[in-house]
């Protein structure tokens, strides 16, 4: 199976003031360098627990057709489209009346409608089915105030630690508390 980001988000978070007063930098010279550690830290973050926290858009391919498509990225807001190369290797589009979309589970999934996976697929083709969909909360607002603060916590470190080869810091683990939030979310205990 493989997972690719079709349409990244297009905001963050965390804002570069937020960020900024977080920091007490009250100058303007670094805030192209802050907006980078907070977007290095979002980005981070969602490597870690599996989640999109803006709105993006995702497809998995997969090799053959399950009892149902889990799907890696969470929480999953829509599924945009589920295609498949048919036996003549044609691209298909299966009908959004064929399959439903649980989206709260953990892991997401996608089912089948009453009439099953009824597809014929190519079958020299690695991954022939695609499934499109949109993953992330909402908007800043509804991600959780928790995984904000764990991206200012980040976005903290990487700015008061800028040298990756710092003996002192670089092998310094992360924060116990900031670990543990991670934790709880790529588990999925949290959502």
């Amino acid at each position: 199976m493989s997972l690719q980001l079709v349409t990244p988000a297009v905001t963050e978070p965390v804002a570069l003031a937020e960020a900024k007063t977080h920091l007490r930098v009250t100058f303007s010279s670094d805030d192209a360098y802050i907006a980078g550690l907070v977007t290095a830290a979002r980005e981070f973050l969602e490597l870690e627990t599996r989640l999109q926290l803006m709105p993006a858009t995702w497809r998995e391919d997969f090799a053959e057709m399950p009892d149902k498509f889990n799907l890696r990225i969470r929480p999953v807001r829509s599924v945009s489209s589920i295609k498949y190369y048919d036996v003549s290797d044609v691209l298909q589009t299966v009908s959004p009346s064929n399959y439903y979309l649980v989206g709260n589970a953990n892991p997401p999934y996608v089912v089948p409608g009453a009439a099953g996976w009824d597809w014929d697929l190519h079958a020299y083709r690695p991954e022939p089915i695609q499934v499109t969909y949109v993953a992330g909360y909402q908007d800043e607002s509804a991600v959780p105030q928790i995984l904000k603060r764990a991206i200012l916590a980040l976005v903290s470190l990487m700015y008061e630690n800028r040298s990756p080869f710092d003996p002192a810091t670089y092998y310094q683990e992360m924060p116990f508390g900031l670990r543990a939030i991670l934790d709880q979310y790529a588990s999925g205990a949290l959502q």
